[in-house]
């Protein structure tokens, strides 16, 4: 007994933004395909199912580009109208979920089809909410790829993405090759605003040891939350999560001689704080006016190698202003913030 091939089947594609990317082989030159099957639009919603066709231009082989919508993961089947034994397929993306010791957390995962996608970025696509109360700590994944596949990312140098509400989060960087938590590379950003656009430049991830992250196998981004038992509300938004090539102005070499550094300062508008730890923990920080009123009050992970808080300028009087940072070690860094019209 002998196997029927299909007369019309994929020899490779992928997934990206709405379209499969597909290559066929057209036995019987076929001018029109379908996609029949069922998606998954994101981590969170039921499947639905799918009906697509398209126009081929009857030659042995070629590519199309079929437009699916946002998909987590499809099963599908591509065929033609003389054809009874059909090429089935199933794709999947990297996955978005939480992880946590907490029953009070919800989660939902929204689909993203990002317009005018640019050249030299890597885009992860959907976004996730997050709500609820934690009082231990709440890690946010995004895997690359199924089953934790890894991805050459030496190609970029900085992590963008956009954060929905106030939050200090560890952002950490899983890569394949190492095996210990302790031993992952990790930043650490604080910001005070409802909504903001966050780049981290990869060099700032580091896991104590000196040497500069590898990028060549990363299989996750963790965005973690810790807590020290304290009822802690968590509403954010992470989304238009990506990497990116683009100039990092910040000089690390200022760090070299002042414990803190603020920037801009003078400010008319946000202001960067960033410091470099020895340890990792859990940092308190104060902002205050130059009277000694507490404007906001800071509490995040600490970083080994660069931390950064972000705080927004919205409808602060121009003046002086000052920022206190005392670290679980009971190191105290100290700055002064100059804001101007």
């Amino acid at each position: 007994n002998t196997t029927a091939a299909p007369s019309v089947f994929v020899s490779q594609g992928e997934y990206k933004n709405g379209k499969l990317d597909l290559k066929i082989i057209n036995k019987t030159r076929s001018t029109s395909i379908s996609v029949e099957g069922e998606r998954t639009a994101t981590e969170t919603t039921n499947s639905e199912a799918i009906n697509t066709s398209t126009s081929v231009s009857g030659s042995y082989s070629e590519f199309v580009s079929i437009e699916v919508g946002s998909v987590y993961d499809m099963g599908f089947r591509i065929k033609h109208d003389n054809d009874t034994v059909f090429d089935d397929l199933f794709i999947a993306d990297g996955l978005w979920f939480i992880d946590t010791q907490e029953d009070n957390i919800q989660y939902e995962t929204s689909p993203a089809i990002l317009e005018n996608v640019e050249e030299g970025t890597y885009p992860l696509e959907r976004s996730i909410i997050a709500s609820g109360s934690v009082t231990n700590d709440l890690n946010i994944y995004r895997t690359m790829r199924p089953n934790f596949g890894a991805v050459n990312l030496s190609d970029f140098n900085t992590l963008h993405f956009d954060l929905e509400g106030a939050q200090a989060i560890q952002v950490i960087l899983i890569k394949e090759s190492i095996s210990e938590w302790e031993a992952q590379y990790k930043t650490s950003i604080t910001t005070s605003g409802a909504s903001n656009e966050i780049d981290i430049p990869l060099s700032r991830f580091s896991n104590g040891s000196g040497e500069a992250i590898s990028l060549d196998d990363i299989q996750a981004v963790i965005f973690r939350i810790e807590n020290g038992g304290e009822i802690e509300e968590v509403n954010l938004e992470i989304s238009n999560l990506e990497f990116r090539n683009q100039e990092d102005t910040f000089s690390t070499e200022a760090l070299a001689t002042s414990s803190i550094l603020v920037t801009p300062n003078p400010s008319k508008g946000d202001v960067n704080i960033t410091w470099r730890s020895q340890a990792e923990g859990i940092h308190n920080a104060v902002f205050a006016d130059i009277n000694g009123r507490t404007i906001k009050e800071f509490r995040g992970l600490t970083s080994v190698g660069l931390n950064q808080i972000v705080i927004e300028r919205n409808n602060l009087n121009t003046g002086i202003y000052f920022i206190s940072i005392i670290e679980e070690t009971g190191e105290i860094r100290n700055e002064k913030i100059v804001l101007v019209d």
